[in-house]
């Protein structure tokens, strides 16, 4: 009963999917296609029939503009005739799942129904999210929106009839359930799952705070759980711990008259950054001179004024990436209703989110800190991806590299590959101190048993470009080295990486120039009869796209941009009738 399956057969879907076949959008009878949505920067996100052939095939079935994303669309016109301006529009990944819920709660009746919500972000396109209802996939029909201004400071939520509701940070009083004001640029794909409130299923949505060029100390470093049953709004913000090294902090009491206040340490721009707060929020309207804060007002009586120094190598952090959501469709070691969240930051800590029905719902902890800044640049956009090993523990892996620049090169760049453990999965327990490189081991040496796993130093300012993929007992990542060229525009190299999935032990292909994407692996299966009885066989295929020119001789096929190989990862072993290495995707 933990699983999704359980739940539809539980609570009528194949009804439902009938229906749906009726629609139009019918996924499992012979001739039924898909709906295929995708978002674009012109601010429209559009559907498409994804049938090859037939009249429809390829064709557009509509296209929506959400609400927070219409205020940007006049920066398309240009005045230059036949001319445009870029901008981002939508930029996020839009997911789709069918979820039961009663839409009408106000009418005194427990009716729940199957619908389908979509839910995207804007991405680089902006702090916000909508949701659209495609049970019909040829009329859509808007549910929710949000949005965070942070120039205006300004919250906004569309209800369910479009009409939008604005919430002002001056007013401090912003209920919690529209408290999105640590929403950064939405890069983060939400994840629509289960869970419990008050021993009630809930289906809700899941995402980062998103991201905040790693200067912003305003938002971004937090993980939203958001209500789908209820217009979007907000159940709960997580705040992830911005690790601060080589802080100095000096705290005064405000009288009410005073408006200078005197800075008991050095400070200097190159070195130091300086924030001040006023009653914990960032304040406004300050002038530094010498070694004096001046406030044009000053703050009332009994205000709370925090001076802090921090290190100018601190990056600021922000949850950009997707996150790895674990339930009991993914595996079967998860004994318990909803999910275990691991969250990897900008800064490279691994965070572990307990939303399941076991010990406190929202408890968090972290499980492991990549130490990284501004100058080793170890910077973590990419969610981390689990797997269960061969020593039955969760595996999680993941790798860093500042994608913003990816050119830059320095001797101080260390940009490294990590497979770490969480032993305590599927359980969770607070962890008293933060794993570190300390406690892993790195080739030829491969991690014991009371290890927390392995990491890869990368040379010569090399990147990650995309997230691990798992492939049986390997694991495989795409990686750039900038040019060694000193001219400007030279293409670096494109860098197939791959390692042991529970050793470490690296290899690398160069297959090319430029910037590699994410690494897909497919999955095959067939009858092969080589003996009585006849045997089922998974064959694996590696894919990826590649931005430059494509290397001859590397033992990938090509056509264009597109490589490929078969995967000479070991097969799934069973031990005991136990699966040793067990993979899982991602249900949303």
């Amino acid at each position: 009963k933990l699983t999704d399956s359980s739940y539809r057969k539980e609570n009528g879907w194949d009804n439902y999917r009938i229906y749906q076949c009726g629609m139009g959008r019918c996924y499992y009878t012979r001739g039924g296609h898909e709906i295929l949505y995708a978002g674009a920067n012109s601010g429209i996100l559009h559907a498409f029939d994804s049938r090859d052939n037939g009249p429809l095939a390829g064709q557009e079935i509509w296209g929506y503009i959400p609400p927070n994303i219409i205020g940007k669309l006049s920066n398309i016109i240009s005045n230059q005739a036949n001319e445009t301006n870029s901008i981002y529009g939508i930029d996020g990944t839009p997911v789709a799942k069918d979820i039961y819920y009663d839409d009408t709660p106000n009418d005194n009746r427990d009716n729940p129904k199957w619908k389908t919500i979509l839910l995207s972000g804007l991405g680089a396109g902006g702090h916000g999210y909508f949701a659209l209802d495609v049970s019909n996939p040829k009329s859509p029909k808007h549910l929710f929106a949000i949005q965070n201004d942070p120039s205006d400071q300004i919250v906004k939520h569309w209800d369910g009839n479009e009409i939008a509701h604005e919430y002002g940070y001056a007013s401090g009083n912003i209920a919690d359930e529209f408290d999105y004001r640590k929403l950064g640029e939405s890069w983060s794909t939400p994840r629509i799952i289960r869970i419990k409130i008050n021993g009630k299923d809930r289906w809700v949505a899941v995402f980062g705070g998103g991201y905040n060029s790693g200067v912003n100390h305003n938002y971004g470093s937090a993980v939203f759980v958001m209500d789908l049953e209820n217009e979007g709004k907000l159940l709960k913000k997580i705040d992830i711990d911005d690790i601060e090294n080589n802080t100095l902090t000096k705290t005064y009491t405000g009288d009410g008259s005073t408006t200078k206040y005197i800075m008991p340490f050095s400070y200097n721009n190159s070195s130091h950054n300086l924030r001040v707060f006023l009653n914990n929020v960032d304040a406004t309207g300050i002038t530094i001179s010498g070694s004096y804060l001046t406030f044009n007002t000053a703050p009332n009586k009994d205000d709370t004024i925090v001076i802090k120094r921090l290190d100018k190598k601190d990056i600021v952090n922000s949850v950009p990436s997707d996150l790895a959501v674990i339930t009991a469709d993914g595996t079967t070691k998860a004994n318990y209703s909803g999910a275990m969240v691991y969250v990897a930051d900008l800064e490279g800590k691994i965070t572990k989110i307990n939303l399941t029905d076991q010990g406190t719902l929202y408890d968090k902890t972290i499980l492991f800190d990549a130490e990284s800044d501004t100058e080793n640049g170890r910077y973590v956009y990419h969610a981390p991806a689990p797997t269960i090993g061969s020593d039955n523990n969760l595996w999680l892996y993941f790798g860093t590299g500042d994608k913003q620049r990816y050119e830059d090169k320095s001797s101080k760049i260390l940009n490294r590959v990590y497979g770490i453990k969480d032993k305590d999965f599927p359980s969770f327990k607070k962890i008293n101190k933060i794993g570190t490189i300390s406690e892993c081991k790195t080739a030829p040496n491969c991690p014991d048993p009371s290890d927390l796993g392995w990491y890869i130093n990368l040379k010569n300012s090399q990147k990650l470009t995309a997230g691990v993929a798992i492939d049986n007992d390997q694991v495989h990542f795409p990686i750039y080295e900038p040019s060694a060229s000193s001219t400007k525009c030279s293409l670096g190299l494109a860098i197939k990486g791959g390692a042991e999935a529970e050793c470490g032990k690296g290899n690398y292909t160069t297959v090319g120039t430029g910037v590699l994407s994410k690494i897909v692996v497919t999955q095959q299966k067939g009858m092969v009869c080589r003996k009585v009885p006849c045997e089922v066989v998974s064959t694996h295929n590696i894919y990826m796209g590649i931005s430059g020119e494509v290397k001859s001789g590397t033992g990938f096929s090509s056509k264009g941009n597109l490589m490929w190989k078969k995967s000479t990862a070991t097969e799934q072993k069973t031990v005991g009738g136990k699966v040793q290495m067990e993979g899982w995707k991602e249900n949303y």
